[in-house]
């Protein structure tokens, strides 16, 4: 396991709507206790981390679930149809993948995040979160000189 960080730091950044604060929201085991796998993603916001949270911690109380309770328990992959039709009646847009043969919603990584910003935006719509990439250093295949970049540490993890 590895060591275990507490992020608390603020960091803001330069966008097209000014600065604003850049908060990271892990999709999955982050604490590494677990499976370990786990996906990062990046949304501003000109409001505080502490609201951030606060608005998460009041999803029971504002949207009748917690957030967390989306695809929650090992070898989940489906969002439960009572948090579908609530997404739903407050307004979250097509779901990027579904099965139309059970009908069930089978959202990926990248999609729990989109869904998990809406929500903090119903609770707290001063909030307005808004997805953001972060810029990386690796790249797949080669660069316009014809390099490849490889990354330290691959053999750590086994």
């Amino acid at each position: 396991m590895g060591q275990k960080r507490h992020y608390e730091t603020k960091l803001e950044v330069m966008t097209k709507d000014g600065v604003r604060n850049l908060i990271m929201f892990p999709v999955g085991d982050w604490s590494d206790d677990g499976h370990g796998k786990c996906e990062y993603y990046f949304a501003t916001t000109q409001r505080s981390l502490e609201e951030v949270r606060e608005a998460h911690h009041n999803a029971p109380n504002t949207l009748g679930f917690p957030i967390e309770g989306i695809c929650q328990d090992y070898g989940d992959p489906i969002i439960d149809n009572a948090i579908v039709e609530k997404l739903r009646t407050e307004g979250y847009g097509k779901f990027e993948i579904s099965d139309e043969d059970d009908g069930k919603i089978y959202p990926s990584g990248e999609e729990v995040f989109k869904i998990w910003i809406f929500l903090l935006n119903k609770i707290n719509p001063g909030l307005e979160l808004k997805q953001t990439d972060m810029p990386s250093i690796n790249y797949y295949g080669k660069d316009k000189s014809g390099k490849r970049l490889r990354t330290p540490g691959y053999e750590l993890f086994q």
